[in-house]
């Protein structure tokens, strides 16, 4: 695209961009006085989004039976190790015999079930798996 093109075609994506129009008429309505029941059903919606996104998401997935079954294997033993043992092993070394119910164990046992770089990185490298294995 020459530059005289997106120069004309950037205001049009700007102006049609739904997120920059609720920011705009997020700041004008700010000073109007909001129901509470309004609060209550965004609330409500809010939190339907993630499954909601998840079934669409998750209904336009297609694998053929060959792609599945050579994967099953090490996305089953990643799966395992990352959110069985790895907790578990917390569980053993620090949680029991260190802490009595406290925040900072409770937080890092729910952390070492979350998906870090490194994890995806080391896996692929130890068991040469695609690089579609690589969503967390």
């Amino acid at each position: 695209m020459r530059p005289k093109q997106i120069l004309r075609t950037l205001p049009e994506k700007m102006l049609g961009f739904a997120s920059l129009w609720a920011l705009v008429i997020g700041f004008l309505l700010r000073w109007l006085p909001v129901p509470e029941d309004v609060f209550v059903i965004c609330g409500l919606l809010g939190k339907t989004l993630s499954p909601i996104a998840l079934v669409s998401i998750g209904t336009q997935l297609s694998f053929s039976r060959q792609a599945i079954l050579e994967f099953l294997e090490p996305l089953s033993v990643g799966l395992v190790l990352k959110l069985m043992l790895f907790p578990a092993v917390f569980l053993l070394i620090y949680h029991a015999p260190l802490s009595r119910g406290d925040l900072w164990a409770k937080v890092t046992l729910i952390e070492s079930t979350m998906p870090r770089w490194s994890w995806p990185r080391f896996w692929r490298i130890s068991t040469n798996c695609g690089r579609h294995l690589l969503i967390s």
